[in-house]
């Protein structure tokens, strides 16, 4: 309600990093409300662009970290995106794999450039289905041919197996 509300998401990141989830996933849905609402409009002349860049940091540090609650996780994750991104290899090497999923089901479409090769990886042996299909989703949607020639046999026999989805299964055809 207030118009400096982005100068909140200090203390937010920081009751959402506490110990008790009754205010901690409040506050990171509050945190991810403030960022993207950051997000849909020109940033204020009274922010700088180095506080935004810190608070997308506390929130990704509060993503990439076992002990917080695995919904204030995936909250801080969405927060560190609307404020400028995360890093994605990091996160892609997380041991959870909702995290995992999450990181994927945010990076933009189409992937970055590099990306092809690691997501094909991830479909062809991640033990969760869940993060192999949503790689797929994101490998195969734009670009099926070359989707089809990063996943090579191994991920193309793995893939068959995954439940069905629209974009992955551009891979099939």
């Amino acid at each position: 309600l207030t118009e400096d509300r982005a100068e909140l998401l200090p203390d937010l990141a920081d009751l959402a990093a506490g110990p008790d989830r009754r205010t901690a996933i409040p506050a990171a849905h509050a945190a991810y409300r403030i960022a993207t609402e950051l997000a849909d409009h020109e940033v204020p002349d009274d922010l700088a662009e180095e506080d935004i860049a810190a608070w997308r940091a506390r929130f990704e540090s509060i993503a990439a970290s076992p002990d917080h609650f695995i919904e204030v996780r995936l909250v801080a994750l969405d927060t560190a995106q609307a404020l400028g991104g995360f890093d994605i290899p990091a996160v892609l090497a997380d041991s959870d794999p909702l995290v995992r999923a999450e990181a994927l089901n945010l990076i933009p479409r189409p992937a970055p450039a590099p990306m092809p090769p690691p997501l094909a990886q991830i479909v062809a042996s991640d033990v969760d289905p869940k993060v192999a299909l949503a790689a797929a989703r994101l490998l195969c949607a734009d670009d099926p041919k070359a989707a089809i020639t990063a996943l090579g046999t191994v991920g193309i026999a793995r893939l068959a197996k995954l439940p069905r989805d629209r974009d992955a299964a551009r891979c099939l055809r």
